[in-house]
């Protein structure tokens, strides 16, 4: 990869190991990576303070903000800053809800180093990166449907629908009204096509909405 001035990059993964490998294809490949983590409070708090970044390589989970919400900040922190989700969470929600936030290319973790040079490239240059988890057809179709939203009190209550609490105990936990989480079970039953808590935990898992630590 060629230009006059290095590509200026960020990594935000979930694994130390791969924020590693990453760093290492694309300081090959023209770029100057500016920083590495593991965290997405530091992604963002990172992201205030330099404008600079061109081009964001990105997990969906992370340790304290996942990228369900750091795809939202990073629309208002910097809206020009490319983002390609380099993830092993390639679950159909995921996709089309980075797709609807505008990232620019879905790559899954095990792209060998060719396809991630040729990803960073092609967002570089042309602004997005057609492959095959996700399409440039796929993608311009899926940012024009409107995606589910799911609130911080949904996602509390996945991660505890992952536990061994029972429906009433969370309610307690989370203090709200038994039937308020029964409203939250019924709601995502209906919008994810589910029909039982075990159907939760697993549609949980492998969006990555919540993680087990």
């Amino acid at each position: 990869m060629s230009s006059k001035s290095p590509i200026k990059v960020a990594i935000a993964h979930s694994n130390k190991l791969t924020c590693v490998a990453l760093s290492t294809i694309a300081s090959k490949n023209g770029c100057k990576v500016l920083f590495e983590t593991t965290s997405g409070k530091s992604l963002i708090s990172k992201l205030k303070q330099d404008k600079s970044i061109e081009i964001l390589l990105m997990d969906i989970p992370l340790k304290d903000l996942n990228a369900y919400t750091v795809i939202k900040e990073i629309a208002r922190i910097n809206p020009k800053l490319k983002v390609l989700i380099v993830s092993s969470y390639t679950h159909p929600f995921t996709i089309s809800y980075m797709a609807y936030h505008g990232i620019c290319g879905f790559i899954g973790d095990e792209a060998d180093e060719t396809i991630i040079a040729n990803a960073i490239k092609s967002v570089h240059l042309k602004g997005y990166f057609s492959g095959k988890t996700l399409s440039r057809r796929e993608m311009n179709e899926l940012a024009e449907i409107p995606v589910l939203q799911v609130t911080k009190k949904q996602v509390t209550f996945l991660q505890y629908c992952c536990t061994d609490m029972n429906y009433y105990e969370m309610a307690e936990k989370m203090k709200i009204s038994h039937r308020t989480v029964d409203w939250y079970r019924d709601l995502l039953f209906e919008r994810h096509n589910l029909t039982n808590r075990a159907d939760l935990v697993l549609f949980s898992l492998k969006t990555g909405l919540v993680t087990l630590s």
